[in-house]
């Protein structure tokens, strides 16, 4: 007999590079958008093959807290400045840091953790910011690069981890 999943949906604590990000405004979404080569020789040569050959990994989230650092998040470059913040668009760092959503739901379980192992500040993604009388969310997008360092060669070039990820031995 299958035991039935239990996947816990609603509010989750992120975590970023070892940071807490501020709370969600209203919700966050996972993507993995598997990309695929058709064989055109060789036995798979079939219209019923295919080859993953990586995932386009997105994390949108909405943030409500406005801070400097919050902005940051929202606006990867942006440097700051003694007095404020200020654009340079020279600034486009790809380095990327642990990214962990972890359902409070689950408790201290990290058994339904998503962890992207490699995730970083799209720097596409345009700054936009409201004026209105409502809470003022911002919108963050990470993007992944594929993990290459790890201990654990089946996970190498993977790009997420569903799970407890701190047992895997990846540092």
């Amino acid at each position: 007999m299958i035991e039935p999943l239990n996947i816990p949906f609603g509010l989750c604590k992120i975590t970023y590079g070892g940071t807490v990000l501020p709370s969600i405004g209203s919700a966050g979404e996972f993507k993995a958008i598997p990309k695929y080569e058709v064989p055109t020789s060789g036995a798979l040569n079939h219209k019923k093959h295919y080859i993953l050959t990586e995932y386009n990994v997105i994390f949108e989230v909405s943030l409500e807290n406005e801070s400097y650092e919050t902005l940051k998040l929202h606006m990867p470059t942006l440097q700051s400045h003694e007095y404020g913040l200020f654009d340079s668009p020279s600034n486009v760092n790809t380095t990327g840091k642990r990214l962990i959503i972890h359902p409070y739901t689950a408790g201290e379980s990290k058994e339904f953790d998503l962890c992207i192992w490699d995730a970083y500040l799209d720097p596409e993604t345009e700054f936009n910011r409201k004026y209105d009388k409502v809470t003022n969310k911002f919108n963050v997008r990470f993007i992944a690069n594929r993990f290459e360092n790890s201990v654990d060669t089946r996970l190498a070039n993977s790009y997420f981890f569903i799970g407890d990820w701190s047992k895997v031995g990846v540092s």
